[in-house]
C-alpha cells in the first residue's frame, strides 16, 4: 500500500495523542462494495473495493483541540497507475481556542452554496478516480494555516496553504504518449472570505490568490518512443461572491467567480483561458419527504489562444481543455435533482440531471441508501455520462458504472 507519507504520519501522532486521553471521540467506518467499472477512463469491469475511515477529535487542553481523518481505499484490480491501494489523511489539524481560533495542519476547505457546480471552490483538492458512493469522501484537504476571526456581524476566514496535490482526474491513454506524475511546486496560497450569516438571508464576497487545482499540461520531452507530458501548476487569481435567501420552503441560492490566469511560463505549455461563470439555484419543499433543486449554470471563456508552436502541442492543448472544460467560449446549462426520505429518516433516494449546451453532453446519476441498522447501511447506485467525446462530461463516458456496497460504522 502506498501511503501519502507526511500526512498520513502527522494525523498518526495526532492519534497516538488522543490514546493517552480520557475521553477522545473516536468514529469510523468501513466498507465492502462491487464496481462494474471504475473512473480510470480504461473500461475495467468487475472491482471489487474495500475502504475504511478512522475520525478522532480530541481536547488535549482547554484551549487546545485536535482532530483526525484518516482513509484508505483497496481495489481488486490495479488503477491506471498501477496502484491497488491508496490512503492518506483528510484532515489533520491542530487549533486553539483563541481569537481567530487558530488552526495549523490539513483541512477540507469547501466554498460555494450551489447544487454540484460551485465556481468558488477552488482551494481543496478532489480525487475524481475514488470509487465511494459520497462525493464529499473525494475531498484530499489541504495543508495550512486557517484563521476564522468574528468581524463585526460576519465572520472573516484567512487560509494561508501549501497545496501539495492537483485534483487526481482520469486521463485516457494514448499511444506513444507517457503523462508524468506531478505535483505543485511548494508555493504559498491566499484566501479571504468574509460571509454574512443571518436571519432568512446568508451571503460571503471570496477572493484567491493561489494556483488552478486543475494540472496543466506541459511538454517535458519527445523521442523515437514518444511524448513525455508532465503537469504543472498556473498561477489563479479568483473573486468570487454567493448568497442564499430562504422564503419558507424555498430557498433561492446564486454563485459567481471571476477568475484570471498567469500567462504560460513556456512556449511548451498549454495555454488557459481566464473565465467567468455564474449559478443560480431554487430548491423547494415539495411535501414532507420531497426535496427538488433546479439551477441554471453559464461560464464564459475570455481571450484567445495563440496557434500552437509544435504539432504535439496541438494534442496537448485538446487534452487540457477537456481537463479543465475550457473547450467553448460560451457555455450554459441546467441541473435537476430529486431527492425523497424513504421509512423515516432510514433511507434516501436521490436522481442528479446535468445538462450542457451547445454540446449537449450531460450527466445522469441515481443514488439509493437504507440503514439496515443503527450501524450498518447498504447503498446503491449507477451513474452515466453522455454526449460527444469532445465535450467535457462526454469525454467521460467510459467512465459509466454501477455498484452495490455495505457498510458498518460507529
Amino acid at each position: 500500500m502506498r501511503w501519502r507519507a507526511t500526512e498520513t504520519l502527522a494525523a498518526l501522532a495526532l492519534v497516538a495523542g488522543a490514546q493517552a486521553s480520557e475521553a477522545p471521540r473516536w468514529g469510523g467506518e468501513v466498507a465492502l462494495g462491487a464496481w462494474s467499472g471504475n473512473r480510470e477512463l480504461d473500461e475495467q469491469s468487475g472491482i471489487a473495493a474495500a475502504r475504511g475511515g478512522l475520525s478522532v477529535d480530541w481536547t488535549a487542553l482547554p484551549a487546545v483541540k485536535m482532530r483526525a481523518d484518516l482513509w484508505a481505499s483497496a481495489y481488486s484490480r490495479p488503477s491506471a497507475d498501477g496502484r491497488q491501494a491508496l490512503a492518506g489523511a483528510r484532515e489533520a489539524l491542530l487549533s486553539l481556542r483563541l481569537p481567530c481560533s487558530p488552526a495549523l495542519g490539513k483541512r477540507v476547505v469547501a466554498w460555494g452554496r450551489t447544487d454540484v457546480i460551485n465556481p468558488t471552490d477552488q482551494l481543496t483538492p478532489t480525487d475524481f478516480r475514488r470509487l465511494t458512493p459520497k462525493d464529499t469522501e473525494q475531498r484530499l484537504g489541504v495543508w495550512g494555516l486557517h484563521l476564522d476571526c468574528a468581524l463585526g456581524p460576519g465572520r472573516l476566514q484567512l487560509h494561508a496553504t501549501d497545496p501539495r496535490r492537483f485534483h487526481r482526474v482520469p486521463f485516457i491513454k494514448q499511444p506513444g504518449v507517457t503523462l508524468l506524475d506531478g505535483r505543485p511546486r511548494s508555493r504559498v496560497s491566499s484566501a479571504v472570505k468574509y460571509e454574512l450569516m443571518g436571519s432568512g438571508l446568508d451571503g460571503s464576497v471570496s477572493v484567491i490568490d493561489g494556483i488552478d487545482l486543475h494540472p496543466t499540461l506541459v511538454v517535458r520531452g519527445a523521442d523515437a518512443t514518444g511524448v513525455r507530458i508532465g503537469q504543472t501548476a498556473t498561477r489563479l487569481r479568483l473573486i468570487g461572491a454567493d448568497v442564499a435567501i430562504s422564503e419558507g420552503p424555498r430557498v433561492w441560492r446564486a454563485e459567481a467567480a471571476w477568475a484570471d490566469y498567469a500567462a504560460a511560463g513556456s512556449a511548451l505549455q498549454a495555454q488557459r483561458r481566464p473565465w467567468v461563470a455564474g449559478v443560480l439555484q431554487l430548491e423547494w419543499a415539495a411535501g414532507s419527504t420531497d426535496t427538488v433543486s433546479v439551477q441554471g449554470f453559464f461560464k464564459s471563456l475570455r481571450g484567445e489562444l495563440q496557434p500552437p508552436a509544435t504539432a504535439a502541442l496541438v494534442g496537448v492543448q485538446q487534452a487540457q481543455a477537456l481537463l479543465s472544460n475550457e473547450i467553448d467560449r460560451s457555455q450554459r446549462g441546467w441541473t435537476l435533482r430529486w431527492a425523497r426520505r424513504i421509512d423515516g429518516e432510514r433511507g434516501d433516494l436521490e436522481l442528479l440531471i446535468v445538462h450542457v449546451r451547445p454540446r449537449d453532453d450531460g450527466l445522469l446519476r441515481l443514488r439509493w441508501s437504507h440503514s439496515l441498522s443503527d450501524s450498518l447501511r447498504l447503498s446503491a447506485g449507477a451513474e452515466r455520462s453522455f454526449g460527444p467525446a469532445d465535450s467535457y462530461l462526454g469525454n467521460l463516458r467510459s467512465n459509466a458504472l454501477a455498484f452495490i456496497e455495505v457498510s458498518h460504522s460507529w
